[in-house]
């Protein structure tokens, strides 16, 4: 009687009665977080020491972008543009870019050794963001003021609170003489009304100016405890000064502060000074990766990048830029930047982050290795999404490239009617398109075994397990979306969604918009294309749907709930 017996119980077990045949991604019916529209910015950057971005493509003579460019740029759906630099900011004076009567545009000190010039201006800019219907973000230099003291704190201060006058003020604002120029000088320029910019990053990645100055240790384990404190309260202090220049011109600026520090002890001293959080709203983190990579290593032995096979390429490009997290999903934001701002109010921001880099591993299987970038992109995406309760926004570095291939779009100036989105910018650009207000629970059931990849980098396991799907979900009034990466390189996957709460008869329409790599696409960077099917769904309580090999995808599913 024994062996009929644990039968029957074997075939009652419910867990194993409910055991998947078919992969499914679970879409539960609870709101997690809202969704901020801006988490899909990007980063108009105008690089002096390689990518001049948009200042390549503008008119020699009128400073505009061809038409064809504002037409590709729309295609990213970009709710929030960054302008004009990142590390730059140290080095460059914000009215070189600004028509001033009688002056011809200015070249400018290119990192102080060569020239960078200035056809597209502030306001080329701003009108750009009206005419996409994007908010603007500016950034403003603070360098020497966090790392000189003394005059090039009122300097720094002043160039700011000038830059905030020239797009901010009214023509006949309560404001100095000299501001007050400056408002006028706006009019001149064609725009009386005020820009109203209201975003502002003040400095950017002023951590590295602890390293520059060869004195990183000393100033986060300097001893006794007072000398600690009295090097972050000089930074502060600096720091704000800025600020207050600035909300001194517009009280109701958005301010922006830099985050990491490089210390778990500076930030807890610097974020956590009330005059910091009495100025800045948000605090941000930049993410990149992997870098340059000409040397892995597997099993232990060094091997030449350019040796990876098309699925272990394709893993070794969703792994990042950021990797995975405990649970196996892409991560976002760096932990510390969302307890950070946690901690002590602020929200967190990405003023940059991409897949970033280059190396031997693009040469083998070009249109592999440039496609799975969109992979990483997207899972970082994901990754964001789940994060969606802290962070408040992000721009993705860089919008418009002529030589890097992170830009979102990408080509030559001199024929701008071939202007491409680049996969990372293609990858954004779905997410920006098609997403809801509202992040919905996603549990993933009965797929398939991880990737496995046996690879090592500078001291760090790529993987070693990658799971074959990351996928999150976003909702609205009449719709949910599912967002998935799918990383298995030479096979696609049939899954079956189930929405929790919606009843099939209402499902009205179902689409698979997803990012597929064309095989012999001559630029293996304009290789990432998207395709659109859509699926009968009606009266299922099942979506079967397919994602194709290596791809991102958007499962767009209309109903009448």
């Amino acid at each position: 009687m024994l062996k009929p017996l644990l039968l029957a119980a074997l075939l009652a077990t419910p867990a194993l009665a409910e055991t998947p045949t078919v992969p499914v991604i679970r879409v539960h019916d609870e709101k997690r977080a809202d969704v901020s529209p801006l988490l899909f910015g990007q980063f108009l950057e105008i690089a002096s020491w390689g990518e001049r971005g948009p200042e390549a493509y503008a008119d020699p003579e009128t400073g505009e972008l061809p038409a064809a460019v504002v037409e590709k740029l729309r295609e990213l759906h970009a709710p929030l543009i960054r302008f004009p630099f990142g590390s730059d900011s140290r080095f460059l004076d914000w009215t070189d870019r600004v028509a001033m009567p009688g002056r011809p545009a200015p070249v400018s000190l290119e990192r102080g050794e060569g020239g960078l010039t200035n056809r597209f201006t502030y306001d080329h800019f701003l009108r750009l963001c009206e005419e996409l219907d994007a908010e603007p973000l500016l950034v403003v230099k603070s360098w020497d003021a966090v790392f000189e003291g003394g005059d090039a704190v009122a300097a720094d201060a002043q160039q700011a609170a000038n830059l905030v006058a020239y797009t901010n003020a009214e023509v006949d604002a309560a404001l100095p003489p000299a501001q007050l120029a400056l408002a006028a000088l706006r009019a001149a320029n064609g725009r009386i009304q005020p820009y109203g910019v209201k975003k502002w990053q003040v400095g950017n990645e002023l951590f590295f100016g602890l390293n520059d100055r060869g004195d990183r240790d000393f100033y986060w384990t300097a001893d006794p405890e007072e000398e600690l404190e009295a090097l972050a309260d000089a930074i502060v202090t600096r720091y704000t000064a800025v600020a207050d220049a600035m909300l001194a011109v517009d009280p109701t600026l958005q301010l922006v502060a830099e985050g990491e520090w490089r210390s778990e002890r500076g930030r807890e001293l610097i974020l956590g000074d009330p005059r910091m959080k009495e100025r800045f709203a948000y605090v941000t983190n930049h993410a990149y990766g992997p870098w340059k990579t000409n040397r892995l290593r597997r099993g232990g032995e060094l091997i030449n990048a350019s040796t990876l096979d098309e699925q272990t390429l394709t893993a070794f490009g969703a792994f990042y830029p950021r990797g995975l997290d405990a649970e196996g999903r892409s991560r976002g934001l760096d932990d510390w930047a969302i307890e950070a701002a946690e901690a002590h109010g602020y929200r967190a921001v990405a003023t940059e982050w991409n897949w970033n880099g280059w190396g031997d591993f693009d040469l083998t299987h070009p249109t592999v290795a440039a496609h799975a970038r969109a992979l990483g992109t997207a899972g970082y995406l994901n990754g964001m999404l789940r994060q969606a309760e802290h962070v408040a926004f992000a721009t993705q570095s860089m919008m418009l490239a002529e030589s890097w291939n992170i830009g979102g779009v990408q080509g030559d100036p001199a024929e701008p009617g071939s202007v491409f989105l680049g996969p990372s910018g293609a990858a954004t650009a779905l997410y920006a398109e098609l997403h809801g207000p509202e992040l919905r629970e996603v549990t993933l059931e009965g797929m398939p075994e991880p990737l496995r990849v046996d690879l090592t980098r500078a001291g760090g396991v790529i993987g070693p397990q990658i799971p074959v799907v990351d996928a999150t979900a976003t909702a609205g009034p009449g719709v949910v979306y599912v967002h998935a990466v799918q990383r298995r390189f030479d096979a696609e996957l049939a899954v079956e969604i189930r929405v929790a709460g919606l009843d099939p008869g209402l499902v009205a329409a179902v689409a698979v918009h997803s990012l597929v790599r064309e095989a012999d696409h001559e630029r293996p960077f304009a290789s990432t294309v998207r395709r659109s099917v859509e699926v009968d769904a009606a009266g299922r309580e099942a979506i079967a749907v397919t994602l194709p090999a290596a791809s991102v995808s958007v499962v767009e599913i209309r109903h009448g709930g």
